[in-house]
C-alpha cells in the first residue's frame, strides 16, 4: 500500500479504542455473518477430516456473528489441538470499503474479492485476535491494519506482576499468532508452500509448485528433507489444512 493510499484509508479501529475487545464482547450478537469466513493454518489446530473433492471439512472452524459494526469469531478447545485445549481465542472483523492489502499470518484475513452485502459491495477485512486461558488473567492480543504492520499487546497485567504460570502460559499463547518462516532457505514459507499446492487441485505437480512459487522442484525436494516429510505425505498434509 502506498503513502497516498495509506493517508487516506481509514484509522485501525483498536488504535482508536484499546477497549475494541471489551467492547465487542458485550455486544449482543445480531446475526450470522457467512460471506466472509476464514480458514486454518498452524500446528494448533485439529485435524479434521476430507470429506469432498472439494476439500470442505467436517465443520469450519468458528461461528462467525455480527456485533454491531464489527464480525466477532470465538475459536474453542473443540477447535484446538489437544494440549491447546483450555486457550481461547477472539477474532474481530469488519467490511471495509477500500481493498485490503494481503493480510500477514495466522488469526488474520482479509477477502482480496468484493463482498456483495445488501445493496453496497465491500472487503472483508479481520484484522485483530485476543488469546486467552482460564488459569491467567493476562490476554494476548495481535492486530494488525492496512496501515501499520502487526502488532502484539498484552492486556490485564495484575499490578503484583506476572507469576511463572502466567509467563508460561503467555509464552504458549504467543506460538499462536507466530508467523511461520521454516524453510525459508529456499525462498518460501511453509504457508506459502501449501498454498501453491492447494491452488493446483487435484492435478497438483513438485514442478507446477515450483513454478508457482518462482523456485525450482530440487528446491522443493531440498526443504521436504530438512523437514523430515515426503512429497505424497505433505501433499496430504496441505490439502486437510485450511488457511487464514
Amino acid at each position: 500500500m502506498s503513502k497516498k493510499e495509506k493517508a487516506t484509508y481509514p484509522s485501525c479501529p483498536y488504535c482508536v479504542n484499546p477497549r475494541l475487545f471489551q467492547e465487542v464482547l458485550a455486544m449482543k450478537p445480531d446475526e450470522k455473518n457467512i460471506a466472509t469466513h476464514p480458514q486454518r493454518i498452524g500446528p494448533y489446530w485439529r485435524v479434521m477430516p476430507r470429506l469432498r473433492a472439494d476439500w470442505s471439512f467436517e465443520g469450519m472452524a468458528g461461528t462467525p456473528t455480527t456485533r454491531g459494526d464489527f464480525w466477532l469469531i470465538t475459536y474453542t478447545g473443540d477447535e484446538f489441538a489437544e494440549r491447546l485445549k483450555d486457550f481461547t481465542a477472539y477474532m474481530i472483523g469488519q467490511e471495509v470499503e477500500t481493498k485490503p492489502s494481503q493480510a500477514p499470518g495466522p488469526f488474520l484475513a482479509s477477502s482480496m474479492d468484493r463482498l456483495k452485502h445488501g445493496a453496497a459491495w465491500r472487503y472483508g477485512l479481520y484484522f485483530a485476535v485476543r488469546i486467552t486461558h482460564p488459569q491467567t488473567k493476562i490476554a494476548v492480543d495481535l492486530h494488525w491494519w492496512p496501515t501499520h504492520e502487526r502488532m502484539v499487546t498484552l492486556r490485564d497485567v495484575p499490578d503484583e506482576g506476572a507469576t511463572p504460570r502466567d509467563l508460561r502460559l503467555v509464552a504458549e499463547a504467543l506460538k499462536f499468532v507466530r508467523v511461520e518462516t521454516r524453510g525459508r532457505p529456499g525462498g518460501f514459507a511453509e504457508i506459502e508452500l501449501i498454498k501453491a499446492i492447494q491452488e493446483q487441485g487435484e492435478q497438483v505437480t513438485q514442478r507446477g509448485v515450483a513454478k508457482a512459487l518462482g523456485t525450482s522442484d530440487r528446491t522443493i525436494r531440498e526443504w521436504l528433507t530438512q523437514q523430515g516429510k515426503t512429497w505424497l505425505g505433505f501433499i496430504e498434509e496441505a490439502q486437510r489444512t485450511e488457511i487464514v
